[in-house]
C-alpha cells in the first residue's frame, strides 16, 4: 500500500506497543490502522466513538490506501482538536505524523464518561474471553477466539463470520491427514496474493490456492495460507468441505497405519 498523503511512498509495517502492527509512512510519519486495530491499541470497544454520526458531516480528504475508497476527515471526539481520516468502505483510519501521541493523550482521560465506557466494555470482553482475540483476516476485527475440539485441537474461530484459523499441523490433526496440504509446493506455485493479513504474523499477507485437485459440487476448495507460519484460514462452511475431501485424500489403510503408529508411540500397542 502507498501513503495517502505521499502517493509515491510505500507504507512499511510498524509495530506499536501492545503488539499492534500498523502501516507507517517513512516520509511523513503517518500511520494507517486497519479496521479494529485502533480499538485494540487503545483498549477501546470501538475504533472511533459515534463515528457514524460524525461521518454525516465529514468532508472528503484522501484515497484509502487499502481499498481505494474515499476517506473522510472528522473529529476523533467532540471537544478535541484532533481530526482523523476514516474510510467509510473498509473502516481504515489514517493519522498524520505525531497524531498518534494526541490520540493516546485523549484516550488517557479517564474522567471522560465515553472513554470510561469504551474502556470498560473492552475490559469486560477481555475478562470474559480470557486472552486477547486474534484479528480476523476477512472481517478485520478482533473477533477470533480459541476453542478446543473433541480431539483436543485448539481452533480459532471468528465470532462474526465463522471463519476458522488453524496453526501449522492442526489441519492434519483435526482432519486425520498426514499433511496440512496434500501437495504444498505445487499449491504455492499456483497461488495468488491476497490483501488478507495473517492473524499470527504482523505485516504478512495470506496467499490463496486450491487445496487439492479434487472437484467438489461447488468447485475446488480454495483456502488462505500463510507462507511464514504455515497457518491455514478456512471460510465459513469450508470445514465441512475439507471434512468431505479428507475421506478421499488418503486410503483407509493409510489412516489405520498412522493410527496404529500413534498408539505404538504412546505405548498403547506392544510390538511382538
Amino acid at each position: 500500500m502507498n501513503c495517502p498523503k505521499c502517493p509515491s511512498v510505500r507504507l512499511e509495517p510498524f509495530e506499536l506497543l501492545g503488539k499492534v502492527s500498523v502501516d507507517h509512512c517513512p516520509s511523513c510519519d503517518g500511520m494507517y490502522f486497519q479496521k479494529g486495530e485502533m480499538g485494540t491499541y487503545l483498549k477501546f470497544s470501538t475504533d472511533v466513538p459515534n463515528y457514524k454520526d460524525l461521518l454525516k458531516a465529514a468532508a472528503f480528504s484522501c484515497i484509502c490506501p487499502e481499498c481505494s475508497g474515499r476517506m473522510k476527515e472528522l473529529k476523533y471526539v467532540p471537544g478535541e482538536d484532533l481530526t482523523i481520516d476514516l474510510c467509510d468502505r473498509c473502516g481504515g483510519i489514517w493519522l498524520d505524523g505525531q497524531e498518534i501521541r494526541t490520540m493516546e493523550s485523549i484516550a488517557s482521560k479517564q474522567d471522560d464518561p465515553k472513554v470510561r465506557l469504551m474502556r470498560g466494555i473492552w475490559a469486560l470482553r477481555a475478562k470474559v474471553r480470557g486472552e486477547r482475540a486474534l484479528t480476523c483476516p476477512k472481517c478485520r476485527t478482533d473477533t477470533v477466539f480459541e476453542f478446543r475440539t473433541g480431539e483436543d485441537v485448539a481452533i480459532d474461530m471468528c465470532d462474526r463470520c465463522n471463519g476458522s484459523w488453524f496453526d501449522k499441523g492442526e489441519v492434519a490433526t483435526f482432519f486425520e491427514l498426514s499433511k496440512d496440504v496434500p501437495n504444498l509446493e505445487k499449491s504455492i506455485a499456483t497461488s495468488v496474493a491476497t490483501s488478507h493479513p495473517c492473524p499470527k504474523c504482523p505485516g504478512e499477507k495470506l496467499i490463496e490456492f486450491d487445496y487439492c485437485q479434487i472437484e467438489l459440487r461447488s468447485g475446488r476448495l480454495r483456502v488462505d495460507y500463510c507462507r511464514r507460519c504455515g497457518g491455514l484460514w478456512l471460510d465459513k462452511g469450508e470445514i465441512c468441505s475439507l471434512e468431505g475431501l479428507s475421506t478421499v485424500l488418503e486410503s483407509p489403510g493409510s489412516r489405520l497405519g498412522r493410527a496404529v503408529k500413534e498408539l505404538r508411540d504412546k505405548g498403547y500397542v506392544s510390538v511382538g
